[in-house]
């Protein structure tokens, strides 16, 4: 992805990041705010809100293949960025970024506890392809664990990265 689309889709998340400023510090379990509002794509889910926002992980050597690829060789520290706004046609969004640039930004699809990424991108053998691969999540207080349901791609690039270690709300 390009410098530019990861900018615009970071000013994005950014954008929703500060209009969402000022709520309750109060923190929910994923089983009362499954039914909270959020965001309703176009492909059908809802964003709940607490989802929403910017969360952390850092991945340790033993997450990682023998001979990791190069986009788990060179970061250890992520950042999930899950936004209602800044993807595909302004919808919502679920950017994984490591230290330098945005890995991928598909399309989040939310029923009950399983969360759906729409056209997830996957580069095994150096040929780009797209997948919905479905995960489960579970939010506890500000932790986040998200779990594979089904993946089709081959490299696991993101879902190691989603899957490893749990995810730290940010703000």
């Amino acid at each position: 992805m390009t410098r530019w689309l990861f900018s615009s889709v970071l000013a994005g998340a950014l954008a929703v990041l500060v209009s969402g400023c000022g709520g309750s510090n109060s923190s929910t379990s994923a089983a009362s705010t499954a039914g909270a509002s959020g965001s309703t794509s176009e492909s059908g889910g809802t964003i709940p809100a607490a989802l929403l926002g910017t969360w952390t992980t850092t991945l340790k050597a033993s997450d990682l293949p023998a001979n990791p690829p190069p986009e788990l060789a060179g970061a250890k520290k992520w950042q999930l960025q899950i936004a209602e706004t800044g993807g595909v046609d302004n919808g919502p969004v679920l950017s994984i970024v490591g230290d330098l640039d945005q890995l991928e930004g598909p399309t989040p699809q939310v029923s009950g506890n399983e969360l759906k990424l729409l056209h997830e991108e996957c580069a095994a053998s150096g040929t780009e392809q797209f997948f919905d691969n479905t995960y489960s999540y579970e939010i506890q207080g500000d932790s986040l664990r998200i779990t594979t349901v089904s993946n089709q791609c081959t490299d696991h690039v993101a879902e190691t990265i989603l899957t490893s270690e749990p995810w730290t709300k940010q703000g």
